[in-house]
């Protein structure tokens, strides 16, 4: 263990209840760590029933638990909160802080008396730097509260188990130089609130770039209202910041207050830089934010930014709303509505975002799509025949004309797989291109004919069946189609989107689950793969982020429930609902060949 003066190792669980190190205690009441003064809490847990005041160093291994249920935790900006790579013989290693780290639970029990409790984490956002908690859960009906002058930062996982984060004036940074951090368990009942001034203080992401799934920033400006928001960044690792106030100004923060084409919200966002990358935004708001003309017209929303040149909120054509919104970890909450907008046009380093209705009848027409696939079904000769659906509607104000549906199987199905085209229909005013192959190669990726339209309201579907042969390649394979469509009135094109389904081929007719739900029901509670006896499989689950979180350490025996088994801050922990990514291994008996499986399933309890 590297050495300083009076140094503290915890190896099993106890508490403390007062404790001073190295030197006087300054007048200090509580858990008290001296400048200079290292303590490190091996494994287990310790539990702090004071206040904390730490102007030295408190280190901690995967597995450790510090719970504090106490009301002020203070960090001296010169203090730190290392991991277990400090744990060395060399005395001349600096402290770490690019491992995992133990857990910092902040809590306070049903049976202590209830009570908020506050945070001064001693980071310095300005400056980049000050002391770092590695891992944070809040556990307090009371809610906990950022305090004390400076910011607080999380390098890697932020678990929001009961109650909600305030911001309080400070800011919280979420993640290290390598990543965004985690953010788990949140809902319309457990987020950040960030405060509703115009003017006010951020939920921060760290270096989202475009090796990043869609991050959330769970949020809202008051205790009233969940309004988070998602990013999907195409560019190189930066920070991102976002903070609402539910309030919408005409010149975004200033000029008249309120118009019933928007909602009652505004999202301010700000990055690092202004690099040239595609930004996909995903926005959610509840019912009681929608101005009354919102609500009437809801279905033609979009999401606006606010123009610092022509000082106006712009107008775009209705981009669809999904009901009820997805960005929760928690169940999907009836009246909340997701709008989406992908910003080709970089977003600059301060920005406003709403979402309106407003000037809609000047958009001629919008189009949305939604690409489904109905049926995977196995034949004889080892091919599978795959039935498509492709759902048009015209959600805008007008016709819409030179409709253009394209589908690159090409992409879809690469090499050496084959596939061919069966069979291609369409209803209504869908002209379909009776040319289609799918084939980038030939050019014949057109569904339809330019004389393709689709009149105000209507909605039509394109019914497309293709036969692949997967040449022994198993998996999870994405068919996207894109979609544009022209004005009649203004022959513009008012309307440009896409949308993706998977499909799973599996030749080893094996049965692997789309999801199980270990609720203890008994009913579907562990993750079974069926047709398994000719087979010795092993199992790997990742969630969203990338990181493992179960292997089955040798032959699967069908009896994963859930749970993690990795080591960190998740194992032995019940793992959230969400969507999980699986590899599995299946090795026929009978010849020791092994064929991997990819794709994903649902875990809802």
């Amino acid at each position: 263990m590297r050495l300083k003066p009076c140094n503290i190792l915890i190896l099993s669980a106890f508490a403390f209840s007062f404790m001073l190190f190295h030197g006087e205690s300054k007048g200090q009441t509580g858990f008290y760590v001296a400048p200079n003064t290292n303590l490190f809490v091996h494994k287990d847990s310790i539990c702090i029933f004071n206040n904390a005041y730490n102007y030295g160093n408190i280190g901690s291994k995967p597995g450790a638990v510090i719970s504090f249920v106490g009301t002020y935790w203070y960090n001296d900006s010169l203090a730190s909160l290392p991991d277990e790579n400090s744990y060395l013989t060399n005395a001349n290693m600096p402290l770490s802080f690019n491992g995992q780290g133990g857990l910092f639970w902040f809590a306070i029990p049903a049976q202590y008396q209830q009570q908020a409790q506050l945070i001064a984490g001693g980071y310095l956002s300005g400056q980049s730097k000050g002391p770092s908690f590695p891992n944070m859960q809040i556990h307090n009906p009371l809610d906990v509260f950022l305090a004390g002058g400076t910011d607080t930062r999380v390098r890697n996982v932020l678990t929001l188990d009961s109650g909600k984060f305030w911001l309080n004036g400070h800011e919280l940074i979420i993640g290290n130089a390598t990543g965004p951090g985690i953010i788990n368990g949140y809902n319309q009942n457990k987020y950040i609130v960030t405060g509703d001034g115009v003017t006010g203080n951020f939920l921060h992401r760290s270096k989202i770039d475009s090796t990043n799934p869609k991050i959330i920033f769970p949020i809202g400006a008051s205790a009233n209202y969940y309004t988070p928001v998602a990013i999907t960044y195409k560019g190189t690792a930066q920070e991102f910041k976002i903070r609402p106030f539910n309030q919408i100004f005409y010149n975004a923060m200033s000029g008249s207050q309120g118009d019933s084409s928007f909602i009652a919200l505004t999202w301010n966002i700000g990055k690092e830089n202004n690099e040239n990358a595609e930004t996909d935004l995903f926005v959610q708001h509840p019912l009681a934010l929608e101005g009354a003309k919102f609500s009437l017209y809801r279905d033609s929303s979009y999401v606006t930014k606010y123009d610092f040149i022509s000082n106006a909120w712009d107008t775009v054509p209705p981009s669809g709303v999904i009901s009820p919104g997805t960005l929760t970890t928690g169940l999907l909450q009836n009246n909340t509505f997701e709008n989406s907008r992908s910003f080709t046009i970089p977003l600059n380093t301060n920005e406003y975002i709403s979402k309106s209705v407003a000037l809609a009848s000047k958009v001629a027409a919008a189009m949305s799509v939604t690409k489904l696939a109905d049926a995977v079904m196995p034949q004889s000769n080892g091919t599978f025949n795959i039935d498509y659906r492709i759902i048009l509607s015209n959600i805008g104000q007008g016709n819409i004309n030179n409709i253009s549906i394209t589908d690159n199987l090409n992409n879809v199905f690469p090499l050496p797989m084959l596939f061919t085209v069966l069979s291609v229909s369409a209803t209504g005013s869908l002209i379909i291109n009776s040319q289609f192959s799918g084939l980038a190669s030939t050019g014949d990726t057109a569904l339809l004919l330019p004389s393709s339209n689709l009149n105000f309201k209507k909605t039509e579907t394109i019914y497309l069946s293709i036969n692949v042969d997967p040449k022994n390649i198993n998996g999870q394979f994405y068919n996207t189609v894109y979609a544009n469509a022209k004005s009649s009135l203004t022959s513009t094109i008012v309307s440009q989107t896409s949308s993706s389904v998977p499909v799973t081929i599996n030749q080893l007719k094996l049965h692997i689950p789309g999801g199980f739900s270990p609720n203890k029901d008994g009913v579907n509670d562990k993750f079974v793969i069926a047709n398994a006896a000719d087979y010795n499989l092993t199992v790997e689950m990742f969630n969203i982020y990338g990181n493992k979180v179960y292997t089955s350490k040798g032959y699967y025996n069908n009896d994963w429930d859930g749970t993690c088994n990795q080591p960190g801050t998740l194992f032995n922990s019940v793992l959230p609902n969400g969507t999980y990514y699986y590899i599995i291994g299946a090795t026929l008996k009978q010849t020791n060949v092994t064929t991997n499986l990819i794709g994903f399933i649902t875990l809802k309890r």
